[in-house]
């Protein structure tokens, strides 16, 4: 098998299991463990493909002074190797550190470790945020199959929950204090928000195609809007634990991209569309309400 294909093989089988886990600890099945332990034997065999990928580019490095490639060049799960690449860059930055103290690369450092541990923290708390909500809450009303499709689907989210879902956390933690430096608090907002943009945009999309699939006979948004409410809530979660509001955060405008979405097709056109617009309208408000109590739970 081609080494690419392989790799590529490989982490979607990760998705396919956790998508699985996801759905198997949301109806309490009984097949939780099982499913952990084919996460951990596949996971395995990916690790040694990542390890193997990352030996190999060491190499051409120390050929070339530097490579200009992206981590993985046309490898469909290109993101979740640009996490491990990311995460690299870290341990280099702070090796380097430990060595040749400057004040300059000390910042770069502490900013981008701040960056990359709050989108970890984002992914695996979508994970506990899910977990929480079924477990105290409940939900027969969406779609949780097409909700367990879209928080596995996203490869750079994998690098978080695969770790997250085998109880193999990284515990990546930052000193809050480092968003005092310079602009650190201005720059972890913008990097966040673009990644929210990002989910709402690539799922409104998704919803597109699925309404047009559905052609009005059944159910396209229910998942969908499941995605939305619970990736929000754990993005403000997180936001709030770091001392952002929600006037900060303003996430208003989000919602109504996924309102236009829904509204530039007709009723026949799609199932219970007023229903899920009136859903849309309190969307935000309904994620900040899980948001808040799931922190309250937490903090006991």
């Amino acid at each position: 098998m081609d080494t690419i294909n392989e790799r590529d093989y490989y982490l979607d089988k990760e998705k396919e299991i956790i998508r699985d886990l996801l759905l198997s600890k949301i109806n309490n099945d009984g097949h939780t463990e099982i499913l952990q332990l084919y996460l951990r034997q596949t996971m395995n065999v990916n690790n040694e493909l990542v390890r193997e990928y990352f030996d190999s580019r060491k190499e051409k490095d120390s050929v070339q002074e530097q490579s200009a490639e992206k981590p993985v060049k046309g490898l469909m799960n290109d993101s979740f190797y640009e996490c491990f690449d990311k995460y690299i860059q870290l341990s280099k930055l702070k090796d380097q550190l430990s060595c040749d103290y400057k004040l300059e690369d000390d910042i770069e450092y502490r900013q981008k470790e701040m960056v990359f541990v709050t989108n970890y923290n984002i992914s695996k708390r979508i994970s506990e945020i899910t977990d929480w909500y079924f477990n105290n809450i409940g939900d027969i009303y969406h779609n949780k199959y097409k909700f367990a499709d879209l928080v596995s689907n996203d490869s750079g989210r994998v690098f978080a929950l695969r770790n997250h879902l085998t109880n193999k956390d990284l515990d990546l933690d930052f000193n809050k204090d480092n968003m005092d430096i310079t602009d650190s608090r201005a720059l972890l907002l913008s990097w966040i928000k673009m990644r929210l943009i990002h989910d709402y945009t690539l799922t409104n999309i998704e919803m597109i195609k699925d309404i047009d699939a559905a052609k009005g006979k059944k159910d396209a948004v229910s998942g969908i809007l499941l995605f939305h409410l619970l990736n929000t809530a754990a993005y403000i979660s997180v936001m709030k634990e770091l001392g952002f509001n929600m006037e900060e955060l303003d996430l208003a405008h989000l919602a109504k991209t996924t309102n236009k979405a829904l509204i530039s097709f007709s009723e026949e056109e799609v199932y219970n569309r007023e229903e899920y617009v009136d859903e849309v309208n309190h969307l935000i408000e309904n994620a900040e309400r899980i948001a808040d109590k799931y922190l309250a739970e937490k903090a006991k």
